[in-house]
């Protein structure tokens, strides 16, 4: 007597795949680049562009006067600094069938959220292109004289970290309100600094033993008087994409000081998501066929101190195309 068989034969049609309507979580990046900043919106009917001013310091004068003899002549004079930044509209959307929205096993719920998602990692990515690729306080890695001239080896170490402190110190740059200057960083980057034995040695020593020990957690939230942000969003330079540089590829570590950079959009125009139903478009949908889900934004940043952001360039063992 022949089995029946589940699968075989006449059974195949018996072979099902079960569907989990328990969807996958998307993995997205920690959206940091809008955190730091200074936020300044502009209000309706005010224009494209905002503008922020600076009375700059005097210059210390350290020339005695003498005595009952007024100089007219030496009177200096005040200077103001303006930054102006024009916002931009950013968005994305997708066309979805009436097929699908009626008949779809998942539904759309999770292509809205997913749109959601979109806005905030590309907003990030504007905001940090915004300051990455306008910074001109910047500090080369290792004995790097130029972009062309950073090469395997040349990492964000204890070195660079107290070295960009040192210069926002400098640069009279005031810390956050905890007291430490902010610091966005990228995975990698933070890999190669917790393999500096100074860094690993700050908390084998000073911190507290236990499993909140940040050695522990592979992470390195605070060190020489910077506070660290971590997020794969934090700017690359891959390979012969950043101009002098042809073979490796560059990692930027933002330090910064309080009100670095500005974040300003339309204060009537906050990042949403937009649905329209099947049956909205008038005569472009004659039959209703079609729907739409996106987003949309106003957005810009800049740089409104340049002594107070400092870009440390430099090089990682990990690199993110092998480039190292």
């Amino acid at each position: 007597m022949a089995d029946e068989l589940f699968g075989a034969a006449g059974m195949l049609a018996e072979m099902k795949t079960f569907y989990s309507k328990q969807l996958l979580a998307r993995l997205v990046p920690a959206l940091e680049h809008a955190n730091h900043g200074l936020a300044e919106d502009i209000p309706p009917h005010a224009g494209k562009a905002i503008e922020k001013r600076r009375f700059e310091s005097y210059t210390a004068n350290t020339t005695a006067l003498t005595e009952g003899t007024p100089i007219l002549t030496n009177a200096i004079n005040g200077t103001w600094t303006a930054v102006t930044l024009t916002i931009s509209q950013y968005g994305a959307f997708a066309l979805v069938s009436d097929v699908l929205t009626q008949q779809g096993f998942d539904g759309i719920d999770d292509m809205v959220n997913a749109f959601g998602e979109n806005a905030g990692n590309s907003i990030d990515q504007i905001i940090r292109d915004g300051l990455a690729n306008n910074a001109t306080t910047v500090i080369l890695a290792s004995t790097a004289g130029s972009y062309g001239g950073l090469a395997s080896g040349m990492r964000l170490t204890n070195v660079e970290v107290r070295k960009a402190v040192r210069k926002l110190r400098v640069n009279n740059a005031k810390t956050f309100d905890d007291g430490y200057y902010h610091v966005i960083l990228h995975p990698d980057s933070e890999y190669d600094l917790l393999s500096d034995s100074s860094v690993v040695n700050v908390y084998q020593y000073a911190a507290d033993r236990g499993e909140d020990n940040p050695l522990i957690q592979g992470a390195v939230p605070a060190v020489y008087g910077a506070k660290f942000y971590r997020t794969s969003n934090a700017k690359v330079w891959i390979g012969s994409s950043m101009s002098g540089n042809t073979a490796t590829d560059v990692y930027a570590t933002m330090f910064l000081g309080r009100d670095a950079y500005l974040v300003s959009r339309f204060s009537t125009q906050n990042v949403r998501t937009i649905i329209k139903p099947i049956g909205t478009a008038g005569p472009l949908d004659p039959l209703d066929q079609f729907g739409s889900i996106g987003w949309k934004a106003s957005v810009v940043a800049g740089i409104l101190n340049q002594n107070a952001l400092v870009l440390v360039k430099h090089t990682s063992s990990l690199a993110a195309s092998g480039n190292g």
